[in-house]
């Protein structure tokens, strides 16, 4: 009798992962009823189904696809790497279960395809959503995950073309669909577009907390707004940002970004609770290396230069190319600086200047190394390079001037630059800054500096932070039920 009940209720468990589904990931978790929709589906795909039931084909692989899909989310949110690996295995053997009923069903190419998309083999994934897509050209689950696999490659003009091609044929795609259509348009440096897609994505879903965070990115690092010409701009992004931290506490992005805040409010306490809210909310790599570096640079600024030495090691670590994100190299050069180890502090600083090579700040700072380590002739080169970027950058000179090849650099100019300065009516020349916290520009180019009174290449700002990428998956997302962990 309870197997039969079990299976009258295979059409409403379809149904009701059909509901969810269709919404935003994490309508699934407003529903509440999470243990007892899983509760049916795995009755629905018990042995004694498969034994009585054999010619109910269609609602057997939608219970074994639901449950694979399930697994597959779980594991690509999970942080534990054990944990995850067991979501994936049973993932695979839902859907290899699946594939034994119906080795045809596009549905579970399709789920195969995100489940590898979650393990990050990309090149297989493609594979099997061309498959897919061979059978059916319009299967619109399967464009979306090529589309994600070309966003994942770094191809974002032919994902963008996908992700559009989805929503011709179905038009009434979940307001997701569009998210990743304006990510693929930031990634373009096509930042009108972008926003025009993620406004729409609010007015389809305004509790959205990805297109919250996008636009909030997108305000936070407007040229006017980094330049202080659109002050309201930057109070409009942070709105966003914490309205997006309100809606889901786990957003890792929006985490960052009120952690950077509040770090340049003087709220470091803050900080660090967001930056450990962060850090056990996201496995992604690049993520955590900004949640790292803001811990750090809470206690280099607190003077705790131990723990900012670990920290910075910590975000240095998660950093798979220095030129993706060179602060915490900074950061750690400055604290070798500070208990005078030079050959450390080189050796970070020297990272910095590969992925920056005409960065004055470091350069100076490398120039003083030498300096410092009695090789004069390696610091002038360094200190002739910043005269070439910036002819009116006084302090190269207050560095070079013990020195005795001053002819090898451009200082003569400077040097009037710097007489100007006790001049009546002439404007004042830049000065290196005295304090280890950073500007509170997000400036990705550069390096910034502030302050006035030099007292040391240690002293140097940790540059503000180089404005990351919201780090959304451009996925299937309305086939993604939401766990505790998203970001």
């Amino acid at each position: 009798m309870r197997t039969r009940c079990c299976v009258a209720a295979l059409a409403s468990a379809w149904a009701y992962w059909s509901d969810v589904c269709t919404g935003t990931e994490r309508e699934y978790f407003k529903q509440g009823k999470t243990r007892e929709f899983l509760q049916i589906l795995e009755e629905g795909s018990s042995s004694e189904i498969d034994e009585y039931y054999g010619d109910v084909k269609y609602e057997r692989i939608a219970i074994l696809n639901a449950l694979a899909a399930y697994n597959t989310n779980c594991g690509k949110l999970e942080t534990n790497k054990r944990e995850k690996e067991e979501y994936f295995i049973r993932a695979t053997h839902y859907y290899n279960k699946a594939s034994k009923i119906d080795h045809h069903e596009p549905t579970t190419w399709v789920g195969k395809g995100h489940l590898l998309l979650a393990k990050g083999d990309l090149d297989q994934a493609y594979e099997v959503f061309k498959i897919a897509l061979d059978g059916t050209p319009n299967n619109v689950p399967a464009l979306l995950g090529q589309a994600s696999v070309f966003f994942h490659k770094g191809k974002y003009f032919d994902s963008l073309k996908l992700y559009k091609s989805a929503l011709e044929v179905n038009p009434s795609c979940p307001a997701t669909v569009r998210l990743g259509i304006g990510l693929c348009h930031l990634m373009l440096k096509n930042k009108s577009k972008a926003r025009q897609a993620f406004e729409r994505v609010l007015q389809l879903d305004p509790e959205n907390v990805e297109a919250l965070v996008a636009l909030g990115h997108l305000e936070l690092n407007d040229d006017e707004a980094q330049n202080g010409m659109k002050p309201d701009a930057v109070r409009e992004g942070m709105q966003k940002m914490m309205q997006a931290y309100e809606i889901y506490p786990f957003c890792t992005t929006a985490l960052n970004y009120l952690g950077s805040h509040y770090f340049y409010a003087g709220q470091s306490y803050i900080t660090e609770q967001l930056m450990e809210a962060a850090l056990s909310s996201t496995d992604n790599s690049q993520m955590r290396a900004e949640s790292f570096y803001n811990m750090a640079r809470t206690f280099h600024a607190k003077g705790d230069y131990e723990k900012a030495a670990s920290y910075y090691r910590a975000s240095c670590q998660e950093v798979k190319n220095p030129k993706d994100f060179i602060l915490p190299f900074y950061g750690l050069g400055q604290i070798h600086l500070k208990v005078g180890d030079f050959k450390a502090a080189l050796t970070n600083f020297d990272k910095v200047l590969e992925a920056r090579p005409d960065n004055p700040e470091a350069l100076k700072v490398v120039g003083s190394i030498y300096m410092q380590t009695n090789r004069e002739e390696m610091a002038l080169v360094n200190f002739k390079k910043v005269t070439e970027i910036d002819p009116r950058d006084v302090d190269v000179v207050r560095r070079g001037s013990d020195t005795r090849h001053l002819a090898a650099c451009r200082f003569p100019e400077a040097a009037r630059i710097i007489y100007s300065q006790v001049s009546p009516g002439t404007s004042k020349a830049r000065c290196p800054p005295e304090s280890p916290v950073p500007s509170s520009k997000r400036n990705g180019g550069t390096i910034g500096t502030s302050g006035t009174k030099p007292t040391g290449p240690e002293y140097l700002p940790p540059a503000a932070v180089i404005p990351l990428v919201p780090q959304f998956d451009p996925v299937v997302l309305d086939q993604s039920p939401a766990v505790p962990g998203f970001s």
